[in-house]
């Protein structure tokens, strides 16, 4: 079921989208906490590594943008917080990729999508990294509590 709506999903909107997408899954999958409409909008422009992080020359995504990218797998709750509609997504989004079907595997986009975890922290601690002046993305989602 997952599988064919990530599919859909992946055949709507551009390159913008679908980074956005694969950035907005990895995140909501991977924080020990729920994260925030405000910390994933700048999650989603911060370019991992990157030294010059100015969030006043950024465009944001808006949160019906977010939230329409990725359709039905994603949710608001608590007025700020973005979550899985379904705790059985996060299992798909985790699960090893020789389970998905082979149309799946051979779609790049659907493949960006999917979560490999020990990449996920990488990606997540490389954008908790930039520079301290501008960071509004906070360590505390990396942390078991």
């Amino acid at each position: 079921m997952y599988e064919r709506i990530l599919c859909r999903l992946c055949s709507q909107g551009g390159e913008v989208e679908q980074k956005l997408r694969g950035r907005l899954l990895l995140w909501v999958a991977m924080a020990f906490q729920p994260v925030t409409i405000a910390v994933m909008q700048y999650a989603c422009v911060t370019v991992d590594g990157h030294k010059a992080f100015d969030p006043e020359e950024v465009v944001l995504p808006t949160p019906e943008l977010m939230l329409e990218t990725c359709g039905s797998l994603l949710e608001v709750f608590d007025g700020d917080k973005l979550r899985f509609s379904h705790h059985t997504v996060k299992d798909f989004l985790l699960q090893p990729l020789e389970n998905l079907s082979e149309d799946a595997r051979g779609d790049e986009r659907v493949m960006s999508c999917m979560v490999n975890e020990g990449n996920a922290h990488a990606c997540m601690a490389m954008t908790c990294g930039a520079p301290a002046q501008y960071s509004v993305i906070h360590i505390d989602v990396l942390k078991k509590r």
